[in-house]
């Protein structure tokens, strides 16, 4: 509730005091910034396939890792609009495209150790334990739009947006750990890093305002909710000292996220 209020407050404020003029009809471009919080869920699904370098033995032991960290990813957005829209009768009815720029990121710690056995021409209990460093970040976003709203008062107009939106989401991996076996005089250390990214599409539902401030330039704010679909982001990598360790697998995210944006609008011709 009290989330809600302030994103009311932060629609409504900026119109206290503005004088209305005109309307706000024909084709216009515009940019706002503002901040999005995405809440992520992500379900992870990995499997480590290590080969022991030992001279005479190729023995191979593969285990799966299965966690499901919930996360919250908070950072800034720009936006640039180029749309069209006019008043028939009392109702205002409007198509935009528009694309983003963003910095959300979020980032987690995880830990995991096994024991298990070798499978080759001997049969060894081996055990390690690694840690990884993740990283989670929305770059930007492309979409289309369609607005359908009406007059509040003179120059002010209320609208609702619902569209298609695409956003590229990238994943950083940093890892490192050890392995050791009763053929081991010592614990060998390794290392891996990867990354990876995919672009998930979503439905965004929207609330805004556009207030004139001149013939051809309005202000506008907006509240909008994404709603993603489930994506799985591939990650492969390869390396370590004396053995070799690849991580397969990926991060199935399911991210929702929530922006609210300020900015300008200006009608390259009005009608």
């Amino acid at each position: 509730m009290n989330f809600s209020k302030k994103i009311i407050t932060a629609l409504v404020i900026p119109f206290v005091g503005m004088a209305g003029c005109c309307n706000n009809s024909g084709l216009y471009i515009g940019a706002s910034g503002g901040v999005e919080n995405i809440r992520i869920q992500d379900s992870q699904a990995q499997q480590f396939n290590i080969t022991q370098a030992i001279p005479g033995l190729d023995i191979t032991a593969v285990h799966r890792q299965v966690s499901s960290p919930d996360l919250s990813a908070l950072g800034g957005i720009g936006r640039f609009y180029l749309g069209y829209g006019k008043y028939i009768q009392r109702f205002y009815l409007g198509l935009e495209v528009f694309g983003g720029i963003k910095s959300s990121r979020a980032s987690w710690d995880t830990v995991d150790d096994a024991t298990f056995t070798f499978s080759g021409p001997t049969t060894l209990v081996g055990q390690y334990a690694k840690t990884e460093k993740i990283k989670i970040k929305d770059r930007n976003d492309l979409g289309v739009a369609l607005m359908l709203g009406g007059a509040i008062s003179r120059g002010l107009l209320g609208f609702v947006k619902v569209g298609y939106i695409n956003s590229e989401f990238k994943m950083h991996i940093d890892g490192s750990g050890s392995f050791n076996n009763n053929l081991l005089p010592a614990a060998r250390p390794f290392s891996f890093s990867s990354s990876g990214s995919s672009r998930l599409n979503g439905i965004d539902v929207g609330i805004g305002f556009l207030q004139n401030l001149t013939k051809r330039l309005l202000f506008r704010s907006e509240a909008d909710y994404v709603f993603y679909k489930k994506r799985n982001i591939k990650i492969s990598t390869g390396g370590g000292t004396g053995m070799v360790v690849i991580r397969e697998g990926g991060e199935k995210i399911t991210p929702q996220g929530v922006s609210v944006l300020l900015g300008l609008v200006y009608l390259l011709y009005a009608n």
